[in-house]
């Protein structure tokens, strides 16, 4: 939900060709689009971790 919040903002920053208030004006959206991108990525990476199998005990003891 958030990186579709975050993202319909970053998309309208896009659309409206907000710039950042600098002596050296940058796209605003060049900086934002890496908040809905880490959202979703990291939506992505616990979603994953959800559905995978737990992982197995070792039940042999090697000492090396």
């Amino acid at each position: 939900m958030g990186a579709w919040i975050t993202g319909a903002e970053t998309w309208r920053q896009y659309a409206q060709g907000i710039e950042t208030v600098l002596a050296f004006a940058v796209p605003k959206w060049w900086v934002s689009i890496f908040v809905p991108y880490g959202l979703l990525s990291s939506a992505i990476y616990f979603f994953r971790r959800l559905i995978e199998p737990p992982p197995v005990a070792r039940t042999d003891e090697a000492v090396a």
